[in-house]
């Protein structure tokens, strides 16, 4: 079997170029994008948590 990266997340364009004073304002807040990446990285770890408890890896 060869391991294939599920997944894969593309960064954002927009994040490319020099900072702006609103860029920097804008990175500061939340928003639903860095939930949704902290949701992704949780599941991941967990599975891997799940995998090791129960022998599999």
């Amino acid at each position: 079997m060869i391991p294939v990266a599920c997944d894969y997340q593309l960064p954002n364009r927009s994040r490319y170029g020099r900072p702006t004073a609103g860029s920097v304002l804008l990175g500061l807040a939340p928003n639903a994008q860095a939930l949704h990446l902290s949701s992704l990285a949780l599941k991941e770890h967990l599975g891997l948590a799940l995998y090791r408890l129960k022998g599999w890896s």
